[in-house]
């Protein structure tokens, strides 16, 4: 009996646009998670871009017990096609329908995670 493969959902953010409307696997953005993790644990990981959100969001689809080593690729990205970027991840997942709610309804308004102002109570 064959067994399915089950997926995480990992967000993530750029500090600069990057192409992510070509979901080939010779897009930049997968060039790089495979040049930080090594060919191998890329190919184990099978990162798909699953959703863009605007030229700086998107969801990468990963196999289960892989997204650490994509979370890790993520942060260790210094330049995408020679111009310096930083990638941030905001979120993981087992279902792309829990990140999708989590994306700001206007892209490019995050105003950060909401938090109860500081009371103090001395």
């Amino acid at each position: 009996m064959l067994r399915r493969n089950k997926y995480r959902y990992v967000m993530a953010e750029s500090s600069i646009p990057i192409d992510t409307a070509n979901p080939s696997p010779s897009n930049e953005l997968l060039n790089e998670i495979s040049k930080a993790i090594g060919d191998i644990s890329y190919l184990e990981a099978k990162p798909r871009i699953a959703y863009s959100a605007g030229s700086n969001r998107f969801i990468l689809k990963v196999r289960r017990g892989h997204e650490a080593r994509i979370v890790l690729a993520l942060a260790l990205i210094r330049s995408i096609n020679g111009r310096r970027c930083a990638i941030y991840t905001t979120g993981v997942s087992g279902t792309i329908k829990k990140l999708k709610a989590a994306i700001p309804a206007q892209t490019g308004s995050h105003d950060g995670p909401k938090t109860a102002p500081f009371v103090d109570k001395a």
